[in-house]
């Protein structure tokens, strides 16, 4: 959450977030499918070593994504924008979590500008990210798979009301499955402008996360068709298509402000 005060905004998480980004990572751990191309199967008395130190750094990634997200609603003065036009003094994921908060498209836009604002935080804190061209092809496949995976982790735990997704057509946060789409499809371009692969190479990495995230997804109990992949019925992978170039624009404006 970001609470904004007249000496400085400030970033506010609560235990129950951290505790359940670390139950939902573990839960999925637990299912012998949730990665079986990657790691061993869990023990029957609990997750293998690599299981487990592969979960420590998935649960490291979602808490950075989060962690992210409310710094980039502060750099971009989110707050500045909405206390403008909506009298509003807090941003915040838990308002998400029941979706009860009613918004119109700017509260929606802001969220969407701060996702793709954290992407590209993450990506430029990333040890030598500026020298990612140099870069051996498995350690570019797994960062991009790991801070893809633990993104659409954590809009699964956003979406936990398992509300209609066309319900938050008037909601303050987009649907939790909408921002991981446009989130996953920014980082197969904002990649592919750094790192030289092979046409579709990042693409395919998209859908191993997308498969693996489905997975995770079904062991949590997410009904049939939401968040599985290219089988969703209600988020195709180009249903955003349209919003992109009002997205754009609104992007521009925002970093506009202050100049």
């Amino acid at each position: 959450m970001l609470l904004g005060h007249p000496d400085g905004n400030a970033i506010i998480m609560t235990v129950g977030l951290a505790e359940a980004i670390e139950t939902y990572v573990q839960g999925a751990l637990m299912n012998p499918d949730f990665l079986s191309d990657y790691l061993p199967e869990p023990l029957t008395n609990g997750l293998s070593e690599e299981r487990r130190e592969f979960g420590t750094h998935l649960v490291l990634h979602m808490l950075d994504f989060v962690i992210h997200h409310e710094i980039a609603h502060d750099i971009r003065d989110h707050l500045g924008v909405l206390g403008e036009e909506r009298g509003a003094a807090e941003l915040g994921e838990v308002l998400s979590l029941h979706a009860i908060e009613h918004g119109d498209e700017l509260y929606r836009f802001i969220e969407f500008d701060a996702d793709i604002e954290a992407l590209d935080l993450q990506m430029h804190e990333m040890g030598k990210f500026g020298e990612i061209a140099d870069w051996p092809a498995a350690e570019v496949e797994d960062a991009f798979f790991l801070q893809m995976l633990a993104m659409l982790l954590t809009c699964q735990i956003l979406d936990q009301a398992h509300e209609p997704v066309q319900a938050f057509g008037a909601r303050t946060h987009p649907a939790p499955v909408h921002r991981a789409v446009l989130y996953s499809d920014t980082m197969v371009t904002s990649f592919s402008e750094h790192y030289r692969a092979e046409d579709g190479w990042f693409k395919n990495i998209h859908d191993q996360a997308w498969y693996e995230a489905s997975i995770a997804a079904e062991t949590h109990g997410f009904p049939e068709g939401r968040w599985r992949g290219l089988k969703m019925a209600d988020a195709r992978f180009d249903l955003l298509d349209p919003l992109r170039p009002v997205l754009i624009e609104f992007r521009q404006t925002i970093g506009m402000r202050g100049r």
